[in-house]
Order: C-alpha cells, then structure tokens, then sequence
C-alpha cells in the first residue's frame, strides 16, 4: 500500500459480514475478509477506487460519450496520488451474450508508486466469479476503511462500532470492521 499515514497493522484489520437481509450472490453472514480481499490482487487501492465507478458502470452498459468514438468499451482513468503518474484503462469484454469481464490495465507508471504498478499489468474486476468483497460494497467501505487506518478507535453506525451497509437497495447487507487482536 502506497501510504504513510497508516497507523495499523493492515493484515490485522477484518471486514466481517454481521447482517445479510435479501440475496447477495457474494456474501453470507459471518464471512471475514482482509485487505487483500478488497480489491483485484496485486491493485493499490486508490487507483482501485479511483477506476472502480467506471468498471462498475461498465457492467451495466455505460458507454462513456468522450470514449464513443475511441473505444465504446473502455474508459480511461487515473490514479488520484499527487506524486504519482499512473494511469489505467477499464475495458469491458462480451464473454457470451450474457457474461462479461472487465479488466484494468495500467498504461502509464511513474517511478513514485508506492505499489510498483507497470505498464501492462492487468487485474480482473470482480464480478461474482472470484472470492472477495463486492464491488458494490467496496464503494460504501473504502471512504471508512481508510479513516480506520488512520484511527482505529473511529466509530459508525452504532453500538460502539464500525459498521457500514452495502448501498444495494435491494438487499441490506452489513459489515463491520474491526482490529484483530
């Protein structure tokens, strides 16, 4: 991870399902995720989040009006860190007439990433086929994942804890995160 603000052990902070209320295709009560479960493996997070909403969008058709005439199927982005150059490309894939993939692909990397992202490098956005947390779930965890970090003692959502709700709204799933002991 590309940050120095950290002030926990990052393998040490969990992300546990507590309340699962409708059908979720990618959790079930009780399930613990790490850090690495976030996000594709290998992926800073920042530059996952900063693409996220575009993948996302990607699989549910978007097409992007100042990529139509460039590639109707992708979308460009990059990587918020002020001191880094990285840049990325989403792409949407028609496996069949019904299944789909998008994958992120660096294009450009500067010397200054804390990740050691290269050109090339590819990662697979999750869309149910591969262990993890959802990606829809990421969007609401991210933002509170990241206060954690930096202060373990924060608290949201009640009962002395950090607890944060998948924005799905058919399906009410909760998660909370905490430090292992």
């Amino acid at each position: 991870m590309c940050d120095d603000i950290i002030n926990v052990d990052i393998n040490k902070v969990a992300i546990k399902v507590i309340g699962v209320k409708g059908q979720c295709k990618y959790h079930e009560e009780g399930q613990v995720f790490r850090y690495k479960d976030l996000l594709p493996e290998g992926m800073c997070i920042h530059a996952f989040h900063s693409i996220y909403a575009y993948c996302l969008s990607l699989t549910y058709d978007a097409v992007f009006s100042w990529m139509r005439d460039v590639d109707k199927d992708a979308v460009l982005a990059q990587c918020p860190h002020p001191k880094n150059t990285i840049f990325m490309e989403a792409k949407r894939y028609q496996l069949d007439e019904v299944k789909k993939k998008v994958e992120v692909t660096i294009t450009e990397a500067g010397d200054n990433c804390g990740c050691k992202h290269k050109p090339g490098q590819k990662y697979r956005f999750n869309l149910g086929d591969d262990y993890g947390i959802c990606p829809a779930a990421f969007s609401s965890i991210y933002p509170f994942f990241m206060i954690f970090l930096q202060n373990p003692d924060f608290k949201w959502g009640g009962d002395g804890k950090l607890v944060v709700r998948c924005p799905d709204h058919l399906n009410a799933i909760d998660y909370e995160i905490y430090l292992e002991k």
